[in-house]
């Protein structure tokens, strides 16, 4: 599922259809809305209905230390670093986490002895 620069709601909607097949509507979970972006999380999430009411639980990829972000992909984070550039684009995003800075760097060496 891909979505870009030309993706509008319907795309979206559509795309989340795909992905949450069990789910229809829309959510607003407060606070996942606080976690920031990573193209490699230190958090994931998890959808599931119970009773009638939709929930998602946050699980800890790794250990967490206190005052940490918690940072989740918006993405597929296995996709090269320009595909992920662009699918982050349309919404303002630049990714500044250590995979992204990383990969940022290793390509600049690769430019500057080229």
């Amino acid at each position: 599922v891909r979505l870009d620069e030309t993706s509008d709601a319907e795309d979206l909607f559509d795309c989340s259809r795909r992905l949450f097949p069990m789910f229809s509507g829309q959510g607003l979970f407060p606070l996942l809305c606080m976690c920031n972006h990573a193209c490699a999380p230190s958090v994931v999430t998890r959808f599931r209905s119970w009773k009638g009411a939709t929930l998602v639980r946050v699980e800890a990829l790794e250990d967490i230390p206190a005052g940490q972000e918690l940072r989740l992909s918006y993405i597929d984070e296995n996709e090269p670093l320009a595909v992920r550039a662009a699918a982050l684009a349309p919404y303002g995003f630049v990714c500044d986490c250590p995979k992204c800075v990383r990969q940022l760097e290793r390509q600049g060496k690769q430019v500057a002895t080229s």
